[in-house]
């Protein structure tokens, strides 16, 4: 036990102090609000369309409903301690009717650890990962009427919001569990907008004019969720096992401070004066209320199908006094995994666990007053690592692996919102599972 502490906490730290929350591939869709909000799903989820509603799994974390943290309860499962990371590579073409643009980038997506409170009652998690993210850089060209020359413009955007947070799941009676999230928002989005004169002969001048802002935000949200397990007996075969969950977020007004800056700069960067507008100026960041609801079906370890739909509030986004016009945002996710045979000793792919699925969002931004529609597919798997040791019954003590989801997935459309976005996503993660706090017996 204690060799797997010092492999857990040690990576924990490694990727903890790795500063890289938020730089995945920019975006123009980044540039409202703010920015792009992360699902909570973690890999296996984003393999199945997003599934984790009604959804849960024996030997990963649920991050989507905290009532099913204790899925797993009266198995052998129920008992592991479960260590979950994991990277996001993005990569997008940005197409509009003249040009075609392409980006890409690297981050952390997110840490999460889960380990039992009381056997077969109460689970716990906790965990780290962005829940929203901004990072866009916009160019473009506007003339000066009446002048004879022209700007040249560069918008751009940083930062996110993250969020450190804890899970727990209970049991309330043999066929019904409830739980509740508790998330501290925290961080800080800048943006930037910059031009200069070109004039008349193409000759810049020598200074640009920026008007930098940032805001900043901390405060605590609330989720809760509740879960329906049933089972239906098939013969010599395992019963099979449906799930029915719901979730619902409150929504939460989080503190902040603005401030905003008018710069003039050498076209190098160098700021040569700034005149400060608004100075650390309090205000909120109103997040919405959603609620969302899933259903799966499955047999022991072997298979599993579900799907999630999920509506939020964003209509009633606020940030600093400024309503975007979002849209209220729905999304629908569809998706299954299989593993033909968990404990097999002679046959490693039938240990492998493969997954699949799709996604479909109406999102809550819009783009020449046209809402801006997404849908994806994803699949990945789960490759599992050998372990270093076995129960005395043969079974393997964890099951620990290497996780892996592709997404391949188009926001917008030319016709309707000017842009279109087509972007692959890959999602890998590790997962170190295992029996702790075990009293050791002696003969």
């Amino acid at each position: 036990m204690y060799k797997s502490l010092k492999i857990y906490f040690g990576l924990l730290s490694l990727w903890a102090f790795t500063p890289v929350f938020g730089q995945i591939a920019p975006s123009p869709f980044m540039a409202s609000g703010i920015g792009q909000i992360s699902s909570m799903g973690l890999i296996q989820n984003e393999s199945m369309g997003g599934l984790g509603i009604g959804t849960g799994s024996f030997w990963n974390i649920n991050n989507d409903n905290p009532a099913l943290l204790v899925y797993s309860r009266n198995t052998y499962f129920g008992n592991l301690t479960v260590f979950q990371a994991g990277m996001l590579t993005e990569s997008k073409k940005i197409e509009n009717a003249d040009n075609l643009e392409k980006s890409g980038g690297t981050g952390m997506s997110y840490l999460a650890m889960g380990f039992p409170i009381m056997k077969n009652k109460w689970y716990s998690t906790l965990g780290l990962r962005p829940y929203s993210t901004v990072n866009y850089n916009l160019n473009y060209d506007y003339d000066v009427p009446g002048s004879g020359s022209y700007a040249k413009v560069t918008e751009k955007g940083s930062g996110g919001i993250n969020q450190l947070y804890i899970s727990n799941g209970a049991v309330l009676t043999k066929n019904i569990s409830v739980g509740l999230r508790s998330a501290f928002m925290f961080g800080s989005r800048v943006s930037e907008f910059t031009n200069y004169i070109v004039d008349s002969i193409y000759v810049p001048q020598p200074y640009s004019g920026t008007i930098y802002q940032r805001r900043t935000s901390r405060g605590f949200t609330f989720s809760g969720g509740i879960a329906y397990q049933d089972s239906i007996k098939m013969g010599t075969k395992d019963p099979l096992r449906v799930t029915v969950g719901a979730v619902y977020d409150i929504e939460r007004a989080i503190a902040g401070k603005e401030f905003e800056s008018l710069q003039r700069r050498s076209l190098g960067g160098a700021i040569l004066e700034a005149d400060t507008l608004i100075n650390n100026r309090a205000g909120k960041v109103v997040l919405p209320s959603g609620w969302g609801a899933g259903i799966s079906v499955g047999q022991g370890s072997e298979w599993l199908l579900g799907a999630d739909i999920r509506f939020s509030q964003w209509s009633k986004f606020q940030q600093f006094g400024e309503q975007p016009g979002f849209m209220d945002s729905f999304s629908l996710g569809v998706g299954g995994e299989t593993t033909p045979d968990a404990f097999s000793v002679d046959q490693y792919l039938k240990r492998v666990t493969y997954r699949m699925g799709f996604h479909y969002k109406n999102t809550p931004y819009l783009l020449n007053n046209m809402e801006i529609k997404d849908f994806g597919i994803n699949f990945g798997v789960s490759l599992p690592i050998v372990p270093s040791s076995t129960g005395g019954s043969g079974m393997n003590k964890g099951f620990s692996s290497v996780d892996m989801s592709f997404t391949f997935g188009k926001q917008g459309n030319v016709e309707d919102n000017l842009l279109a976005e087509k972007y692959f996503r890959f999602h890998f993660g590790i997962t170190f599972n295992d029996q702790w706090f075990v009293r050791r017996k002696f003969n």
